[in-house]
């Protein structure tokens, strides 16, 4: 789908500097941007960018707006290019359409389930008994919800992904492929010289307006429930144990893992490779560094960073700092005591 610059310039209510009737059909990133490519620069120190960059439209901020440009480029001045330029992505691309509501034939579907007539059941997917699936939601090919689970409106829960017994989705929850939610705590005790499993007899509850990507795992409670907080979003491959309670409108980047029975507050974000160690509380706004191992409760707000264990920002700078120099101040160490020994030594010969 092309359009013309002067028709996206209206979309985004941005405004417009050079040809209006240049065609766009894609959106870019401005160093692979060619002919018919729109991109954004909202950063005034790499204006530099502009210069070789071969799109045919550019979405800039009015810090950057007063520059000099390329004659091939039409500028469209907005107040928030990167956002901009989302909007102009979706008119270019429109999304897919949304699958017709009812059940596929081959769905298997038990006849106890309450299903909205507004949802829609893909190819080969299972729902079992006792399930509720509200308005609007999507059920997409090899689904498998199994029994007692609710979903909200508007829920769309992508291919293969398994919804083990009285999980619960808010409204507007995305589930990606591969996900499983509400699979057995991995919880064990050594009785008669052998790893007997603990019972799991709690369940997910997974709040509105989340999003969970492809092949994350959260583990159902040992009791009650492992809760994720209103509009949380889980990037794919993040594991989350039995009993966890995560808070709102966290961040949690690929391979996280978070041990049993831990929390975090509002706002937390866990980079990538963060490691929770078990009943450990984070606080609200808090953001751990990547491949940071925590092992103690992390007050917020605050960042945290260097490895294992966590360490406040500042301190983990410092720390950054001093360990290059490790190998010369242990030289230096090593000569100073060959000092001391050698100014010692006579008065060890005298005693």
């Amino acid at each position: 789908m092309a359009m013309t610059v002067g028709a996206l310039a209206q979309l985004v209510a941005g405004t417009l500097h050079g040809d209006p009737d240049r065609q766009i059909s894609e959106a870019a990133p401005i160093d692979a941007a060619g002919p018919g490519s729109i991109s954004f620069l909202a950063d005034p120190k790499k204006t530099a960018q502009l210069a070789t960059c071969r799109g045919s439209a550019v979405l800039v901020s009015g810090a950057v707006s007063s520059i000099d440009y390329p004659d091939h480029l039409s500028v469209v001045v907005v107040a928030d290019p990167m956002g901009a330029l989302s909007v102009i992505a979706e008119a270019l691309c429109p999304s897919p359409s949304r699958p017709k509501a009812g059940v596929h034939p081959s769905a298997i579907v038990d006849p106890s389930a309450e299903i909205d007539p507004s949802a829609s059941i893909g190819p080969y997917a299972i729902v079992e008994a006792g399930v509720q699936i509200a308005a609007d939601a999507i059920i997409h090919s090899h689904v498998v919800v199994r029994q007692g689970c609710r979903i909200g409106r508007n829920c769309e829960i992508h291919p293969h992904a398994v919804l083990y017994p009285r999980t619960q989705l808010g409204d507007r929850t995305i589930i990606h492929a591969g996900t499983v939610l509400g699979r057995d705590g991995f919880g064990y005790r050594l009785k008669d010289g052998a790893h007997a499993k603990i019972p799991q007899l709690g369940a997910v509850r997974v709040g509105k307006d989340v999003e969970i990507g492809s092949n994350a795992a959260i583990d159902r409670a040992t009791f009650g429930w492992t809760t994720i907080g209103d509009g949380t979003k889980i990037d794919n491959l993040v594991q989350i144990a039995h009993n966890c309670q995560v808070g709102r409108h966290n961040i949690f980047v690929a391979h996280v893992g978070i041990s049993g029975s831990s929390k975090t507050g509002d706002y937390v974000v866990l980079a990538g490779k963060v490691g929770i160690a078990d009943h450990v509380s984070i606080g609200p706004q808090v953001i751990v560094g990547a491949g940071t191992g925590v092992h103690a409760d992390l007050p917020g707000p605050g960042n945290y960073l260097a490895g294992v264990p966590a360490m406040p920002e500042q301190l983990a700078k410092r720390v950054g700092v001093c360990l290059p120099e490790l190998p010369e101040l242990r030289k230096r160490i090593k000569a100073i005591e060959r000092r001391l020994d050698l100014e010692d030594a006579p008065k060890r010969a005298a005693g």
